[in-house]
């Protein structure tokens, strides 16, 4: 038995122009059992368009861009853990398909990659702000401890 790590396959376009792609990622565990594991990327280039709606599209943008890099990862991983060795390929292809028949259209969808990245933006915010907030908080106890 060995490892079947995969490179990412040739992709699937979306009419949205957006490309899926899965990686083989299932591994070996004991005898004849393996963990069947499928991850399914969809890279997403962040543009400044997508922050047309934010107060400074153009302060947003660039936080954004500083925060992630100029691409963010739309990241499924599907997972079968102690899978017979001869049913492995068909428990990934099962994987491929569910994902096509639940995801697709979805992920096809005119607004998807705007808002997969503005959700991404939205999370750093906050987790910024709580951020903020904790370092400010420490800031004031330690005024005081004085």
């Amino acid at each position: 038995m060995r490892d079947t790590n995969s490179g990412p396959s040739a992709g699937i376009k979306l009419e949205n122009g957006l490309t899926v792609y899965f990686q083989d990622r299932s591994k070996p565990l004991a005898g004849d059992r393996w963990q069947v594991k499928l991850d399914i990327v969809i890279p997403i280039r962040i543009l400044p368009e997508y922050f047309s709606e934010c107060s400074d599209p153009t302060e947003a943008y660039a936080e954004a861009v500083a925060a992630f890099g100029e691409v963010v990862e739309f990241r499924q991983e599907r997972v079968r853990h102690f899978v017979d060795e001869r049913d492995r390929a068909a428990v990934r292809e099962k994987m491929e398909r569910d994902f096509r028949e639940s995801v697709l259209a979805y992920a096809s969808r005119p607004k998807f990659a705007e808002s997969c990245v503005l959700k991404r933006y939205k999370a750093y915010n906050e987790k910024q702000g709580i951020r903020r907030a904790y370092v400010e908080a420490l800031s004031n106890n330690r005024r005081e401890d004085e």
